[in-house]
Protein backbone atom coordinates (compact mmCIF):
# COMPACT_ATOMS: atom_id res chain seq x y z
CA UNK A 1 0.00 0.00 0.00
CA UNK A 2 3.04 2.34 -0.11
CA UNK A 3 2.42 2.85 -3.35
CA UNK A 4 -0.97 4.44 -2.84
CA UNK A 5 0.94 7.24 -1.05
CA UNK A 6 3.14 7.59 -3.47
CA UNK A 7 0.98 8.10 -6.27
CA UNK A 8 -0.94 10.39 -4.59
CA UNK A 9 1.49 12.18 -3.65
CA UNK A 10 3.10 12.61 -7.28
CA UNK A 11 -0.66 13.19 -8.79
CA UNK A 12 -0.06 10.08 -10.48
CA UNK A 13 -2.41 7.49 -11.33
CA UNK A 14 -2.58 3.79 -10.53
CA UNK A 15 -5.57 1.09 -12.20
CA UNK A 16 -4.38 -2.24 -9.67
CA UNK A 17 -5.19 -5.51 -10.70
CA UNK A 18 -4.86 -6.66 -6.70
CA UNK A 19 -8.05 -7.13 -4.84
CA UNK A 20 -7.78 -5.99 -1.63
CA UNK A 21 -10.35 -3.40 -0.38
CA UNK A 22 -7.53 -1.02 1.06
CA UNK A 23 -6.61 -0.07 -2.32
CA UNK A 24 -9.79 2.19 -2.57
CA UNK A 25 -11.22 2.29 1.17
CA UNK A 26 -10.74 5.30 2.14
CA UNK A 27 -11.52 6.38 -1.83
CA UNK A 28 -7.93 7.57 -3.60
CA UNK A 29 -8.08 10.32 -6.03
CA UNK A 30 -5.57 8.85 -8.17
CA UNK A 31 -5.80 5.24 -7.31
CA UNK A 32 -8.31 2.40 -8.60
CA UNK A 33 -8.93 -0.90 -9.46
CA UNK A 34 -10.10 -3.29 -11.85
CA UNK A 35 -10.86 -6.38 -10.02
CA UNK A 36 -13.52 -7.43 -7.38
CA UNK A 37 -12.80 -6.58 -4.06
CA UNK A 38 -11.27 -9.48 -2.05
CA UNK A 39 -14.61 -9.49 0.71
CA UNK A 40 -16.73 -11.01 -2.23
CA UNK A 41 -14.12 -13.70 -3.32
CA UNK A 42 -14.28 -14.37 0.81
CA UNK A 43 -18.38 -14.29 0.47
CA UNK A 44 -18.10 -16.78 -2.69
CA UNK A 45 -15.24 -19.30 -1.05
CA UNK A 46 -17.79 -19.33 1.90
CA UNK A 47 -21.14 -19.86 -0.02
CA UNK A 48 -19.58 -23.06 -1.57
CA UNK A 49 -17.90 -24.17 1.59
CA UNK A 50 -21.89 -23.99 2.77
CA UNK A 51 -23.30 -25.98 -0.05
CA UNK A 52 -20.58 -28.76 0.59
CA UNK A 53 -21.68 -28.76 4.35
CA UNK A 54 -18.29 -27.23 5.10
CA UNK A 55 -18.80 -25.09 8.40
CA UNK A 56 -14.99 -25.27 10.51
CA UNK A 57 -12.21 -24.24 8.53
CA UNK A 58 -8.47 -23.65 9.15
CA UNK A 59 -7.01 -20.81 7.36
CA UNK A 60 -3.33 -20.80 5.86
CA UNK A 61 -1.95 -17.44 4.73
CA UNK A 62 1.01 -15.83 3.82
CA UNK A 63 2.38 -12.72 4.93
CA UNK A 64 2.04 -10.46 2.03
CA UNK A 65 -0.09 -7.64 1.51
CA UNK A 66 -2.11 -10.48 -0.49
CA UNK A 67 -2.34 -13.16 2.37
CA UNK A 68 -2.96 -10.14 4.66
CA UNK A 69 -5.91 -8.85 3.23
CA UNK A 70 -7.52 -12.37 2.72
CA UNK A 71 -6.95 -13.70 5.73
CA UNK A 72 -8.78 -10.62 7.14
CA UNK A 73 -11.72 -10.64 5.16
CA UNK A 74 -12.10 -14.40 5.77
CA UNK A 75 -11.74 -13.61 9.52
CA UNK A 76 -14.35 -11.05 9.23
CA UNK A 77 -17.12 -12.58 7.48
CA UNK A 78 -16.57 -15.95 8.72
CA UNK A 79 -19.20 -15.50 11.76
CA UNK A 80 -21.90 -13.69 9.60
CA UNK A 81 -21.36 -16.81 7.50
CA UNK A 82 -22.12 -19.81 10.09
CA UNK A 83 -18.27 -20.61 9.64
CA UNK A 84 -16.24 -21.69 12.89
CA UNK A 85 -12.35 -20.71 11.86
CA UNK A 86 -10.42 -23.36 14.61
CA UNK A 87 -7.28 -22.08 13.61
CA UNK A 88 -5.20 -19.29 11.75
CA UNK A 89 -1.92 -19.53 10.65
CA UNK A 90 0.39 -17.50 8.65
CA UNK A 91 3.69 -18.24 6.46
CA UNK A 92 6.62 -16.42 5.93
CA UNK A 93 6.54 -16.13 1.68
CA UNK A 94 10.13 -15.58 1.53
CA UNK A 95 11.54 -18.32 3.93
CA UNK A 96 13.19 -21.01 2.56
CA UNK A 97 13.06 -24.89 3.33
Amino acid sequence: MKIKTICEDGKTILISCAAAEVIVNPVAKYVFKSPQNDKLAALKIYEVMKKKGITKIGIVSSNDGFGIAGKEQLEKLAPSQGITILISEVYDKKAQT
